[in-house]
């Protein structure tokens, strides 16, 4: 057996480890199931944090685009009614 096999065999397989309780592992599969759980909470809140900012985001642009729609509305309005009133100086004039 080479070294590198013996190593392999010494390695920890989270996938062997995960569902066992811990009081049935060693010290050393202990600490190691603990860790790699606590870096999956740790990843997963990341996650969550990111995704609870970036929905504030997009609501924070959702609203700036309300805001524009409805000032591109104002606009819009206030230019058809010079238009209107613009076509009926000309028409009787």
């Amino acid at each position: 057996m080479s070294d590198e096999q013996t190593a392999n065999d010494k390695a920890l397989d989270i996938n062997k480890l995960i569902d066992k309780p811990l009081n049935e592992l060693t010290e050393e599969e202990a600490a190691f199931v603990i860790d790699y759980k606590a870096a999956i909470k740790a990843r997963d809140d990341a996650y969550m944090q990111r995704q609870t900012e970036l929905r504030e985001h997009m609501q924070e642009l959702a609203a700036i685009h309300g805001e524009m729609a409805a000032k591109a509305e104002a606009q819009l309005e206030a230019l058809t009614a010079h238009a209107i009133e613009a076509y009926k100086v000309a028409s009787n004039g």
